[in-house]
């Protein structure tokens, strides 16, 4: 053990530049969040191996950790969006027949405004009244 300055060892020299790390990498466990880090040193660097053994990513550069940030966002996104519910589609209705087959009958290929708010209007679906006579 060399002595460098005032009676300091380099082990005492080097040892108070250590850091406890537990906390921080107890963070994504504890909060249930992602976190990764973007580092210039390999896995000789303590703080580097700590996190890999963590299982908390290191990144060679702050470029692919803004990528798997948003990567991160995307899949949460993903995983939280409500599931689709299709939509209820109504039994057939005998008045909403009678209009479509009315309109058949007289050789019209559409419905008029008229007719087209009288079968939503039979399925509930909210129409404005202006034209009604």
């Amino acid at each position: 053990m060399r002595e460098l300055l005032n009676d300091v060892s380099e082990e005492q020299f080097i040892n108070q530049f250590r850091t406890d790390l537990t906390k921080t990498v107890s963070l994504p466990r504890k909060y249930g969040i992602p976190l990764l880090i973007s580092s210039f040193f390999d896995a000789d660097d303590d703080y580097t191996r700590a996190y890999q053994e963590n299982d908390i990513p290191v990144f060679d550069s702050p470029e692919k950790a803004a990528r798997a940030m948003v990567s991160f966002l995307k899949h949460m996104e993903i995983r939280e969006r409500k599931t689709i519910v299709p939509p209820v589609i109504p039994d057939r209705s005998d008045p909403a027949d009678r209009i479509i087959k009315t309109a058949l009958s007289v050789g019209q290929k559409a419905l008029d405004e008229f007719q087209a708010k009288q079968i939503l209007s039979i399925y509930g679906i909210p129409i404005t009244r202006k034209s009604w006579p």
